[in-house]
């Protein structure tokens, strides 16, 4: 590959000088340069259009590219363009794109007359015919490198001129930069170079920026700047702007700042549709002359793909439906990644990709309004695998570990004491719950004569319309006037309070059953638990338990292999059938 390049470097180099005619001071025909005020020669993303702009674009070409653009200027001047391209491939892998563009520039016959004024019969025919043979590779990673050869012919009544052979040579470099507005995307920016009319008088050199800064629910926004300079010291600066919605619409506008240009403000827009197997795009452009009035532009264009990187993207979105479609989430979402990974736009993944996540959320939130919370933090937490970018779900992931991780503590359950005083352990930290149910209205529980953490109110209350409810609260505070609850809805823990005056007189928080849930520590041998509970009256009965430390019992078997193999095929399982 660098052998080409320097051969056909010193190959310009070496070639003798010629004129250039009118068609090849033209920065390009398309109806997409024009609505950028050809601010366009570090366009990323390379198509027919880079033959004529920068013919390292078509580096990034993949696939078969046809297409044609058509600009009428004023005194019923045309131009005419079409081209095409194909990428060269050998044993799978990617040498760069050729291409070839034929452009037409054409004058409508005009009277000749003699050297003494006197009328011919022969009308004056002008026009230019440019051939552009265009090569664009990948030099380096992040670094491409492109060149054009171009033959001239230029009719002028009488006069016709071969202009001989002209070159143009062009880089574009890739860089990745912070975007502004959404995520990050990969070489949102790029730096372009291209040197025109090497061969001929006036030359050019065209250097540039594009930078994606807004990226962001399928939209993005690329910005792109120009500065233009031919070697008679006329310099353009120009600017444009794209605006991509959905992969489908493309709106853009420019501004040209040349002092002696005629074209200041120009827009137009495009729109990208795939039928089948091919790409079809329309652009459009409206160019204000200054003194000339409106003009338009139009381009077509039609691209299909016949590459091994194409091929292996069209696969991949193909297991990617069938995974989908038979709930395999995890092999979608792997798919997923590989034609992102060649396609970063590409729109049926992203949709998909949304749906999945969306799954998995919905039923994360689902299984934790169940009290679920083991499973709830399962999805959670391939969810984030997914998409580590969402952080929005730590808040939820830290609460259900405390939740699980609580959950999971070894307990002393109080009914278990039932006919005997003495239980034996081997863990040291344990929570003792269970109910209190001595038939009394109960107004505390103490442990150790610590207050025990009373977990759970079974508490009848008035509505506003007097309806008369009952339900369990996870109180975690208590006043004269008011007592403050938690309760899971809709996937969170909030915080609720309720004013005592709508407590019935039937509990009042006085209960005959109150469950306790209090975290304790364990050491070696034995531990003694005095449980005292104290009723409305002041009466206060006592219960004694004991438990047993003892660390030295054998621990259980591990699992076998067969037996952990299974657990995780039922994981994959629930995974697959979200």
């Amino acid at each position: 590959m660098k052998k080409i390049f320097f051969t056909v470097l010193i190959f310009i180099i070496l070639s003798s000088g010629v004129t250039a005619g009118p068609i090849s001071l033209m920065d390009s025909f398309s109806a997409r340069s024009f609505s950028l005020a050809q601010a366009d020669v570090a366009y990323k993303k390379g198509d027919l259009d880079s033959i004529f702009v920068n013919p390292a674009g078509l580096a990034s070409l993949r696939g078969t590219s046809l297409g044609a653009s058509y600009l009428p200027w004023f005194e019923d001047m045309q131009f005419i363009s079409a081209g095409a391209a194909y990428s060269i491939l050998s044993g799978g892998e990617f040498y760069g794109t050729i291409g070839l563009n034929v452009s037409i520039f054409s004058v409508p016959p005009f009277d000749n007359y003699d050297k003494d004024g006197g009328p011919l019969s022969k009308d004056v025919e002008v026009g230019d015919m440019l051939f552009n043979l265009g090569y664009g590779f990948s030099f380096i990673e992040n670094f491409d490198i492109g060149f054009n050869i171009k033959f001239l012919n230029t009719t002028i009544g009488d006069f016709d001129d071969t202009g001989g052979l002209d070159f143009d040579f062009g880089i574009l470099t890739f860089f990745n930069m912070p975007v502004i507005f959404g995520k990050d995307a990969n070489k949102n920016f790029t730096l372009g170079l291209a040197l025109k009319n090497i061969n001929a008088s006036p030359s050019k050199t065209r250097v540039g920026i594009s930078y994606l800064f807004l990226n962001k629910n399928k939209i993005n926004t690329v910005l792109l700047v120009e500065v233009n300079s031919t070697s008679d010291q006329n310099i353009k600066i120009s600017s444009g702007i794209e605006l991509g919605l959905l992969n489908l619409l493309k709106i853009r506008a420019g501004y040209n700042i040349s002092a002696d240009s005629g074209i200041g403000f120009s827009a137009g827009g495009g729109i990208n549709y795939t039928l089948s197997k091919f790409n079809l795009a329309l652009d459009y452009s409206m160019i204000p002359l200054q003194d000339f009035g409106v003009h338009h532009a139009i381009s077509f264009k039609v691209s299909w793909g016949d590459t091994v990187k194409d091929r292996e993207s069209l696969k991949n979105l193909s297991d990617m439906r069938n995974a989908y479609k038979n709930k395999q989430y995890a092999a979608a979402i792997k798919k997923i990644k590989e034609v992102l990974a060649s396609d970063p736009s590409n729109a049926e993944a992203l949709e998909c990709q949304e749906k999945i996540y969306k799954r998995y959320l919905t039923t994360a939130r689902n299984r934790m309004k169940d009290k679920k919370f083991k499973k709830a933090l399962k999805y959670f937490q391939q969810y984030q695998k997914l998409n580590p970018d969402d952080r929005a779900i730590v808040s939820e992931i830290l609460l259900l570990k405390s939740i699980v991780n609580d959950s999971q503590k070894p307990n002393i359950i109080l009914n278990d004491f039932i006919g005997s005083d003495t239980f034996t352990v081997q863990e040291k930290e344990y929570t003792i719950k269970g109910k209190i149910t001595d038939n009394k209205e109960l107004k505390s529980i103490k442990i150790n004569n610590i207050d025990a953490d009373i977990n759970t109110h079974k508490v009848v209350y008035k509505t506003k319309k007097g309806e008369i409810k009952e339900r369990d609260l996870n109180v975690y505070k208590m006043t004269d006037k008011k007592i403050f609850f938690t309760l899971m809805k809709k996937g969170e823990v909030k915080n609720y309070s309720l004013p005592r005056t709508r407590i019935t007189k039937i509990t009042e928080l006085k209960k005959i059953s109150i469950e306790i849930n209090q975290a304790v520590d364990l050491v070696e041998g034995e531990n003694i638990f005095e449980i005292h509970v104290e009723d409305l009256k002041g009466n206060i009965s006592k219960r004694t338990i004991k438990v047993i430390l003892n660390t030295k019992i054998p621990e259980p078997e591990i699992e076998s292999k067969t037996g952990e193999q299974e657990g995780e095929q039922e994981t994959v399982q629930e995974t697959n059938t979200l």
